[in-house]
């Protein structure tokens, strides 16, 4: 008999870096608007981090343990990225925590 392993609940926060200044808020809304078309995603929150002027999205998700959960939604966000923003060279997605709920 084989044991599927329990997956456990987190929030992960990821910061998507090397958009250009000028084009945050048009790419914010487009993430958004991306994101929100995932239903698959449970609670996402993309915001403007006006201090570092970065976009910041906040997912809530499932996951064997923080690391791999964390990488898995980078790994999204950073496909979501390509579906909608015109320039991606350059653009990394950091993965700036994940927190068990």
């Amino acid at each position: 008999m084989h044991i599927s392993p329990k997956l456990s609940h987190f929030t992960v926060q990821l910061a998507l870096l090397g958009i250009l200044r000028e084009e945050l808020p048009r790419a914010i809304k487009d993430l958004r608007d991306e994101i929100d078309a995932r239903p698959h995603l449970k609670n996402p929150r993309v915001s403007l981090d006006a201090i570092s002027y970065q976009a910041v999205v906040s997912v809530d998700t499932e996951g064997l343990d923080p690391e791999s959960a964390g990488k898995q939604m980078a790994e999204e966000l950073f496909e979501i990225a390509c579906a909608v923003l015109s320039e991606v060279e350059g653009m990394h997605v950091e993965i700036r925590g994940v927190q068990p709920q």
